[in-house]
C-alpha cells in the first residue's frame, strides 16, 4: 500500500506570488469575454467614461488636496529614502539606522506632518506678502463710510422671515451695485422636486444703512433694462443646477488641480444685468515648488440663462451643464478691465483669512514657536457668530488709497487671555492695490480687540437677560469727530447690533433677529465704553460726541 507521507513533494510549500492560477485564468476569461463582445465593450467602456466625466465635480476637491500635499510629502519621503539607499549599503548597524530613520519619518508625518506643512506655507506666504503691505504710521489711521447697519445674522434672519414656506433664500453677501453698497441675497424652491426643475427668479436687495428694511410689499428686482431675473443655477439648486458643481464642471485639466470656489455673491455687470460673481481659491507656491497657499484666482462669471421650455431644457441646457459647465473666467490680472468689479468684494476670504495669519510671522521665522512667541498674532473669530472675520467695510486709509471695500481683520496676541487688538489689517476686497496694516501693538496703543466687545457692552447693560440675546459682529467704526473742545480726529470705535436668537428645532442651525429697530451700541475702543445710539446712522457722531467727547478731549 502506498504511503502518502512517502512522498517528499507532498509538504513542499509553494513559492508565493500575487497571480495565482485562478486569478490569472479569471483574468484570461474576462479578456476572452470582452473579445468576443467588442460592441459591448466599447459601449460599456464609453459609458464608464462618460459618467466619470460627469460625475467630476464630486470628485475634484481631492485633487487641490494632492496638489497641496503632495510636494512637501515627495520632498521629506525622497530624502528619507534616499538616506536609506545610501545606509543600507553598509554594515547591519547602519541599515538598521537607515530604517529607523524611514520609520520615524513616517512617525513624524502622520503626527506633525500637516502641522509643519501649514506652518511654512504661512512662512512663504508672508515672504511674498510683506513686499505688498503698506504700514500705517501713528497719524495715518483709517476711516470707514456707509456703515451697514445689520449684522449679517440680522439680514439673514430678517430675509428668512419674509419668505413662503416653500421658498429658501440664500445666504447674504455685502457686495457693491453701483455706487450703493448692500446685501444681496436669491430666494428659490426649497424643496427637491422645485430644486431640479425651477429657476432663481428673484434677488432681494437690502441697503447697508437700512435698520429696518420694508417687506410689506417685496418686490423682486429686475434688470436695468426693465427685464425680469432668470437664472437656470443657482446657490441652493441640486446636481448640475448648482452653481459650485457647475463651476467645477467648467474647470480644464489644469484648474482642476489648483483651484476652487469661494464665495458666490450675486452683482451687476457692465450692462446692469445681475450675474453670479463666483471668487476662485488658487493654490499657488513661489519659486521652490512646495507648500502651496491660497490666493485668489479670478472670478467666475455666470449670466442669466432661461426661462427654456422643459424639452429644450433637458435636451440642450442641461447636457451643456454637465459636460462644459457654466459661466466664464476672469482671472486676477484681467479683473481691473471690468468695471463692475473694481471695488466688489470678490477676493475668497480662505484666500484674505491666510494673509491675515500669515502676520505671525513678522518678527520672522521662529517668531511664532513655543519658545518665542513674538509678533505671533490670530484672528479672533468669536464662536457664536455666524459672520466671522473678514468684516467687509467700505474704508479709506490715510496714505494715498481709494474709498472702496476692504476686509478688515482685527488681529489678537496668540494667548487668548488677552483681547487687546494688535494689528489692523486691511485687505481690498477686489484684489487691486496694496494692503494695509496699523500695527497698535508697535504704535504702542492698547485697543481692545473684537472679541471682548461684546463683554462691553453686557456688563454696561447688566440687568439685561442675555440667555437667548447677544451684541454680534463687532464691525469698525472710524469716522472723524470732535471732541468737547473742537479737537477733530480719528474716533476708533466698534459698533455691535444686539440680535436675538430663534426658537428653533433641535439640531437645526442657530438663526437670529435684530430688534426693530435695532439695538445698536457703539464701543469706544480705547476706553471700552459703550455708547447705545439710535435707528438713524446720521445722528451717531453726534450722540458719540455728545457722550464721549469730554472724555475724548482729557489728555492722557
Amino acid at each position: 500500500m502506498h504511503d502518502a507521507t512517502s512522498d517528499p513533494t507532498r509538504w513542499k510549500e509553494e513559492r508565493w506570488s500575487l497571480f495565482k492560477e485562478p486569478t490569472v485564468n479569471s483574468y484570461r476569461r474576462f479578456m476572452s469575454a470582452l473579445k468576443g463582445h467588442p460592441k459591448t465593450t466599447i459601449v460599456v467602456s464609453l459609458l464608464v467614461l462618460t459618467i466619470i466625466f460627469a460625475e467630476r465635480p464630486y470628485y475634484q476637491p481631492f485633487f487641490p488636496i494632492i496638489t497641496i500635499y503632495a510636494p512637501g510629502l515627495l520632498l521629506v519621503l525622497g530624502i528619507a529614502y534616499g538616506l536609506w539607499r545610501v545606509l543600507k549599503r553598509y554594515s547591519a548597524r547602519y541599515q538598521a539606522l537607515g530604517g529607523a530613520i524611514v520609520f520615524s519619518t513616517a512617525v513624524v508625518l502622520v503626527l506633525w506632518g500637516p502641522g509643519w506643512h501649514d506652518y511654512l506655507a504661512y512662512y512663504l506666504r508672508y515672504g511674498e506678502l510683506r513686499h505688498e503691505i503698506v504700514d500705517l504710521h501713528k497719524g495715518q489711521f483709517y476711516r470707514t463710510a456707509d456703515d451697514r447697519s445689520l449684522p449679517l445674522e440680522g439680514v439673514d434672519g430678517l430675509i428668512r422671515d419674509h419668505v413662503n414656506d416653500n421658498e429658501l433664500s440664500s445666504s447674504p453677501d455685502f457686495v457693491r451695485v453701483g455706487d450703493t453698497h448692500g446685501w444681496t441675497a436669491d430666494i428659490g424652491p426649497n424643496y427637491w422636486w422645485g430644486q431640479v426643475t425651477h429657476d432663481i427668479t428673484e434677488i432681494i436687495f437690502i441697503n447697508s444703512t437700512a435698520t429696518s428694511p420694508d417687506f410689506s410689499r417685496r418686490t423682486p428686482i429686475v434688470n436695468s433694462d426693465g427685464s425680469k431675473i432668470n437664472f437656470n443655477i443657482g446657490e441652493n439648486l441640486r446636481y448640475s443646477r448648482n452653481i459650485e458643481n457647475c463651476v467645477r464642471r467648467s474647470f480644464g485639466p489644469w484648474r482642476m488641480l489648483r483651484y476652487q470656489p469661494g464665495n458666490i455673491l450675486r452683482v451687476k455687470d457692465d450692462s446692469g444685468r445681475w450675474v453670479y460673481a463666483v471668487s476662485l481659491v488658487r493654490w499657488s507656491w513661489n519659486w521652490s515648488g512646495f507648500f502651496p497657499w491660497p490666493e485668489s484666482g479670478g472670478v467666475q462669471i455666470v449670466p442669466q440663462d432661461g426661462p427654456y421650455s422643459k424639452p429644450y431644457e433637458w435636451a440642450v441646457v442641461w447636457p451643456k451643464h454637465v459636460f462644459l459647465g457654466c459661466g466664464y473666467w476672469i482671472p486676477p490680472e484681467e479683473v481691473q478691465k471690468h468695471a463692475f468689479l473694481r471695488g466688489q468684494n470678490i477676493v475668497p476670504y480662505e484666500a484674505s483669512r491666510f494673509m491675515a495669519e500669515s502676520n505671525k510671522f513678522q518678527a520672522g521665522f521662529l517668531g511664532p514657536t513655543r519658545f518665542s512667541r513674538q509678533g505671533e498674532v490670530r484672528i479672533a473669530d468669536s464662536p457664536e457668530d455666524l459672520n466671522l472675520q473678514p468684516y467687509v467695510l467700505k474704508a479709506l486709509p490715510i496714505s494715498g488709497g481709494n474709498w472702496k471695500l476692504y476686509q478688515w481683520f482685527g488681529l489678537q496676541p496668540y494667548d487668548k487671555d488677552k483681547c487687546g487688538l494688535a494689528i489692523s489689517f486691511l485687505v481690498p476686497a477686489d484684489g487691486i492695490g496694496l494692503k494695509y496694516r496699523y500695527n497698535h501693538a508697535a504704535n504702542k496703543e492698547a485697543p481692545i480687540g473684537p472679541s471682548c466687545v461684546a463683554d462691553k457692552v453686557r456688563a454696561r447693560q447688566s440687568e439685561a437677560y442675555w440667555a437667548n440675546r447677544k451684541p454680534a459682529e463687532p464691525i469698525p467704526y472710524v469716522h472723524d469727530i470732535a471732541d468737547s473742545n473742537g479737537n477733530v480726529a480719528p474716533r476708533f470705535t466698534y459698533k455691535p447690533v444686539i440680535v436675538t436668537q430663534k426658537v428653533r428645532k433641535e439640531g437645526e442651525p442657530p438663526q437670529f433677529i435684530p430688534g426693530t429697530p435695532p439695538d445698536t451700541w457703539i464701543v469706544d475702543a480705547y476706553r471700552g465704553f459703550p455708547v447705545q445710539v439710535g435707528s438713524d446712522p446720521k445722528k451717531w457722531d453726534e450722540q458719540l460726541r455728545e457722550e464721549l467727547g469730554s472724555v475724548w478731549a482729557e489728555k492722557p
